[in-house]
C-alpha cells in the first residue's frame, strides 16, 4: 500500500518552531522561510492534540485474521482508522492494509537475540504496533543540489505522511493505572511467627495467633494499632484463629507439643487470660491443618483435612457442656472455609480435587462445584464476595500457580450450570498464592504470594477488568514480609493486614515475623484532575500504539480471530462525539444504571433495650347484676354560677402572608434559560401587609440542595442516606404587587435588608463561598432543592394586640409573625380548587416549605407522569 512507509531515521517529535514569518512586499524569501512556516502551524496542531486530546486510536486499526487461512501464519488484516501518536502525529489508515506480521515478529527477535540466532519454540508475548512514518515522494529536478548530476538533478518535493507496522516481543504486562487501586505501607506490628488472623470490626480488634510454641494470642487495636491484651499457650503451637460475629468469644486451635489430638479452646475477648472453658479435642487431627469459621448465628465450623470433614459445633460451644459436633464428610481433604455476605452457603474448598462442596446452612445438604476444566486444579486458598446477587469465588492454586475468578450458583439443577466463569483463569503467577480476601462489594480481590525465597508480596486484582478482559487487571507486587501465612481486610477502617512468619532460625541474621499493616489507597478519581499541574506530557519509552496482543505466540503459528485480542495493551482516544454519547448515557440512566445491592448479612446483637412503656389498661370487666334501689335522698341547694370565663384568641387574618413564589412547586424547570437564573428565588408577600427588612436574612430564608446517597455500616448492616445542604447565597429585599393565582413582575433593583425598610418580596441567589458575586450570580445546576421560610422569626411591619403571656388578662402589641404554612396542592397549582393560596392556617408564625427540580429539558420523568 503506498502509504505505508519504510523509513531509516526517526521523524522529529519536537517541533520547537515558534516564530512565525512576517510578509512584505520585496521581502526576499529562501526554501528555510517556508519550512519555517511549515514547522510553526505543524508544531501548533500536534502540540494540540498531545497536550488536550492525548494519544491513542480514535477508531478503527482493528486486527483480522486473514480470509485465507493458508495466509494467517503470515498475515493479519489491519482495518481502516485513524490514530494520534505520543507526540501528537495524526496517523491515517485509509483502507485496510495487509501487515506481514511474521516478518515483524522475526525482526524484533533479531533486535533482541541476534541477527544469527533462529527463532526458539517457546510461547511468546507478540504486540502488533502502528507507528507514524514519512514518506518522501514525488522527486523533482533540482537547480542546486540532488541525487545526480547535471540535468539528472532531483529531490522529493513532498513529504507523505503515513504509517508503519510492527511487532513487539516479550514485553512485561503493564501495572495498573496508578489511580485505580493501590497499597500504601502504614506500619508493621513485631509479633514473631504470626501465623493466623481474626478481624472483628465491630470492637476494633484485631485477633494474631503465633504458631511456634509457646503459641501466643495477641489482640490488636486496628484504630491506632497498639496491643491491647495478650496470653500465652505454654507447651503449644498456634494453628488457627477466629473470633465470633458479636466479638465476645475467641476460638483458637492448638496442637500440643508433646503430642495427641488438636484442641479447640474458647476464650473470653473481654479478658483472654480469664479461665477458660474446657477444651474440646479434635480427634484424629494430628500435625494436619485445621480451619476455623465463625457464623453469624453462633454456630462454629472446623475444617480438618486429615479426618477428611467439617465438625458443625452449636451456639453452646462458648458453655462449659457444648452439643457434640456434627461431622459432614468431604473427601479429598478440606483445607480451606469461607462464607460471603449472602449468608446462605458455606464454601469448602477440597485439596486433593478440582472442586469445592458448597454447604446450605439451612440444613447441612452439600453439593459439589467443579475448579476450571480438566480435573487438574487443587484449590489451597479461597475467598467469597458477591457479583450480580450471587456469590462470588476466588480459589487459588498453589501448585499450579493460578487462580480461578467464577460466580457460585450451587442451587442449579444441572451441575454445568453451578459456575460461572469471571474471565478466563489466571494462569503463569510468579509466586505461589497463599491466601485471598475480597474487598467489600467484590471489585477487589488481594491476592497474597510467597517466591521460591520466601520471600512474600501482596497484589490487586480488578476483578471488573479481568471480568471485561481489560489488562492490566494486576497491580505490581507490594513487598510483605517473608513466609506469608494469611491476608484479612478490614472494610471499614480501609486496611489490609498480612501476617508473616518470619525467616528460619538457620538465617543470620534472622529476620522476625510480624503483622504488616497497608492502607488501601487509590481510586481519587477527583485527584486525576490535578495532574494539570504535572509537567506536560511527553513521549516516554514503551508509549507505542498497541493495536493487537497475542499472549502465548509461537513463531509460524496462524493467527486467528481466538488468539488476536484486540482489547489488552491497546489505548482508547475517544473522540467528543463518543465521550458525549458516554455520558448522556449516564445522565439518562442515572448514574449508569447501577442498582441498589442486596441486604448485607445480620449484625452482631445489639446490646438489651429500654424497658417499653406500661401497656395500655384492658377492657373493662362485664357489669354485674343491678342492686336494689335506695331510698331517694333530699335535693341539694342550687350552687352559684361562676365568674365569666375570658375570650379567647381566636384565628385572625391580620397575619402577613405569602400570595405567590416564581417556581412551580413539586415542578420542573430546565437547566439552561429558567427563571431562576434569570430574576433567582422570588417569594412574594401580601403586598397589604409589609414585611420588616431585618428580619429577612440566611437564618429565616435557605435554599437547599439535595446532596448524593452516602452509604454508613454500623456493625455489619448499612442504611444509605440523602441529605439536604445550605446552598452558600445572598438575600435582598423586593418591592412587588403580587396576587393569589397571577404572575407578578419582579424589578432588577434589590432592597437592602436593613432596619427602616419595609419589603413585600425577597430574593435569593446563589454565590461564592464567600457569600460573594463573582461576576455574575451563580446559575443552579441541576438537582432537587428545597425552599424554606422560617415564618416565626419573619415579622409583619403592622403591630397587632395579642394576649400578654406574662401577664395574663392584659394585651400587648407585638409585630406578627408570618402565617408560613404551606399546605399541598401549593401556592402553584394550575387547577383553583386544589390551589392553596394565601399561606397559613390564621395562626401566627409557621414554616413555609416548597420544592422543585432541575432538570436538562425541564420535564418530568417518565416514571413521575
Amino acid at each position: 500500500m503506498k502509504h505505508v512507509c519504510v523509513t531509516d531515521g526517526c521523524p522529529e517529535c519536537e517541533i520547537p518552531q515558534m516564530a512565525r514569518n512576517t510578509l512584505f512586499d520585496g521581502k526576499i524569501m529562501s526554501a528555510q522561510d517556508f519550512l519555517d512556516e511549515q514547522h510553526y502551524f505543524m508544531g501548533k496542531d500536534r502540540r494540540h492534540n498531545q497536550l488536550l486530546h492525548g494519544w491513542g486510536t480514535v477508531c478503527g486499526l482493528k486486527i483480522l485474521e486473514h480470509p485465507n487461512p493458508d495466509c494467517r501464519p503470515q498475515y493479519v488484516v489491519v482495518t481502516a482508522g485513524a490514530a494520534i501518536d505520543c507526540c501528537g502525529r495524526e496517523i491515517l489508515v485509509r483502507h485496510n492494509a495487509m501487515f506481514d506480521f511474521r516478518a515483524a515478529a522475526l525482526e524484533a527477535w533479531k533486535l533482541k537475540n541476534g541477527k544469527t540466532v533462529q527463532p526458539d519454540d517457546q510461547p511468546h508475548r507478540l504486540e502488533l504496533v502502528v507507528r507514524y512514518a514519512e514518506c518522501p515522494t514525488d522527486p523533482v529536478p533540482a537547480v542546486f543540489e540532488g541525487c545526480g548530476s547535471g540535468e539528472a538533478a532531483c529531490l522529493p518535493s513532498k513529504i507523505l505522511e503515513g504509517f508503519a507496522f510492527a511487532a513487539l516481543l516479550d514485553r512485561p504486562p503493564q501495572d495498573l493505572p496508578a489511580n485505580i487501586k493501590e497499597l500504601e505501607w502504614e506500619c508493621t506490628n513485631n509479633i514473631d511467627h504470626a501465623r493466623r488472623l481474626a478481624l472483628h470490626e465491630g470492637t476494633d480488634r484485631l485477633y494474631v495467633l503465633t504458631g511456634q510454641s509457646p503459641a501466643i494470642l495477641v489482640a490488636l487495636d486496628t484504630a491506632n494499632k497498639s496491643i491491647q491484651a495478650s496470653v500465652s499457650f505454654a507447651g503449644q503451637t498456634g494453628v488457627d484463629v477466629a473470633v465470633s460475629t458479636d466479638g465476645k468469644n475467641v476460638f483458637c486451635v492448638l496442637r500440643p507439643d508433646a503430642g495427641g489430638d488438636a484442641v479447640l479452646r474458647v476464650l473470653d475477648a473481654a479478658n483472654l487470660a480469664a479461665p477458660p472453658q474446657p477444651d474440646i479435642a479434635i480427634t484424629d487431627a494430628d500435625d494436619g491443618e485445621v480451619r476455623l469459621l465463625a457464623l453469624s448465628d453462633g454456630r462454629v465450623l472446623a475444617a480438618s483435612p486429615e479426618n477428611n470433614e467439617v465438625l458443625v459445633f452449636q451456639p453452646d460451644i462458648v458453655t462449659a457442656t457444648p452439643t457434640a459436633p456434627t461431622s459432614i464428610a468431604v473427601a479429598g481433604g478440606p483445607v480451606a472455609l469461607a462464607i460471603g455476605p449472602l449468608g446462605k452457603f458455606v464454601y469448602i474448598a477440597v485439596g486433593g480435587a478440582a472442586k469445592l462442596v458448597a454447604v446450605k446452612l439451612a440444613d447441612l445438604t452439600t453439593v459439589t462445584l467443579d475448579v476450571g476444566t480438566g480435573g487438574t486444579a487443587r484449590p489451597s486458598a479461597i475467598a467469597v464476595s458477591q457479583r450480580d446477587n450471587t456469590d462470588l469465588i476466588a480459589v487459588s492454586d498453589k501448585a499450579a500457580l493460578a487462580l480461578h475468578l467464577f460466580k457460585a450458583l450451587p442451587e442449579a439443577a444441572n451441575a454445568a450450570d453451578r459456575t460461572v466463569n469471571i474471565g478466563a483463569p489466571i494462569t503463569g503467577l510468579t509466586d505461589a498464592p497463599v491466601a485471598l480476601a475480597f474487598s467489600q462489594g467484590g471489585k477487589w480481590l488481594y491476592l497474597l504470594s510467597e517466591a521460591a525465597d520466601g520471600k512474600g508480596s501482596a497484589q490487586i486484582i480488578s476483578v471488573d477488568r479481568r471480568a471485561a478482559n481489560l489488562t492490566p487487571f494486576m497491580s505490581a507486587a507490594t513487598p510483605a514480609g517473608i513466609q506469608p501465612q494469611q491476608i484479612v481486610v478490614d472494610v471499614v477502617g480501609g486496611h489490609v493486614y498480612l501476617a508473616f512468619d518470619g525467616s528460619s532460625a538457620a538465617v543470620d541474621p534472622r529476620i522476625p515475623g510480624g503483622v504488616a499493616i497497608f492502607e488501601t489507597g487509590g481510586c481519587d478519581c477527583g485527584d486525576i484532575l490535578l495532574k494539570s499541574l504535572d509537567d506536560c506530557p511527553s513521549c516516554q519509552e514503551g508509549d507505542d500504539l498497541v493495536l493487537a496482543t497475542i499472549v502465548d505466540y509461537r513463531f509460524g503459528d496462524p493467527l486467528t480471530t481466538q488468539l488476536i485480542d484486540n482489547i489488552t495493551g491497546r489505548k482508547l482516544l475517544a473522540s467528543t462525539a463518543i465521550l458525549t454519547e458516554a455520558i448522556q448515557c449516564l445522565i439518562d440512566c442515572e448514574g449508569g444504571g447501577a442498582t441498589e445491592g442486596p441486604q448485607g448479612p445480620p449484625g452482631p446483637q445489639g446490646t438489651p433495650g429500654i424497658n417499653g412503656t406500661n401497656g395500655t389498661n384492658g377492657t373493662n370487666g362485664i357489669d354485674g347484676q343491678d342492686g336494689q334501689d335506695g331510698a331517694p335522698g333530699q335535693n341539694g341547694a342550687p350552687g352559684q354560677d361562676g365568674a365569666p370565663g375570658k375570650d379567647g384568641e381566636g384565628l385572625r387574618d391580620d397575619y402577613p402572608r405569602i400570595v405567590g413564589i416564581n417556581w412551580p412547586h413539586d415542578g420542573y424547570l430546565a437547566e439552561d434559560g429558567n427563571i431562576l437564573d434569570r430574576e433567582g428565588i422570588v417569594i412574594a408577600f401580601d403586598p397589604e401587609r409589609p414585611i420588616l427588612a431585618e428580619t429577612l436574612n440566611l437564618q429565616t430564608v435557605q435554599l437547599l440542595f439535595q446532596e448524593a446517597p452516602e452509604s454508613h455500616q454500623v456493625g455489619r448492616r448499612y442504611i444509605y442516606t440523602r441529605c439536604y445542604c445550605q446552598v452558600v447565597g445572598r438575600a435582598t429585599g423586593l418591592r412587588l404587587e403580587a396576587k393569589c393565582g397571577e404572575r407578578f413582575d419582579v424589578p432588577d433593583e434589590d432592597i437592602p435588608l436593613v432596619p427602616g425598610n419595609l419589603v413585600t418580596g425577597v430574593r435569593f441567589r446563589a454565590c461564592g463561598a464567600d457569600g460573594e458575586y463573582v461576576g455574575e450570580p451563580i446559575p443552579l445546576p441541576q438537582g432537587r432543592y428545597r425552599v424554606v421560610l422560617e415564618g416565626n422569626f419573619i415579622l409583619g411591619a403592622e403591630m397587632i394586640e395579642v394576649s400578654d403571656p406574662g401577664n395574663p388578662g392584659e394585651k400587648r402589641k407585638v409585630f406578627p409573625a408570618l402565617d408560613g404554612n404551606h399546605f399541598g396542592f401549593g401556592l402553584t397549582d394550575p387547577d383553583p380548587d386544589r390551589r392553596r393560596c394565601p399561606t397559613g392556617d390564621r395562626v401566627e408564625g409557621g414554616r413555609f416549605l416548597s420544592w422543585f427540580t432541575i432538570n436538562r429539558d425541564g420535564r418530568p420523568p417518565e416514571e413521575d407522569q
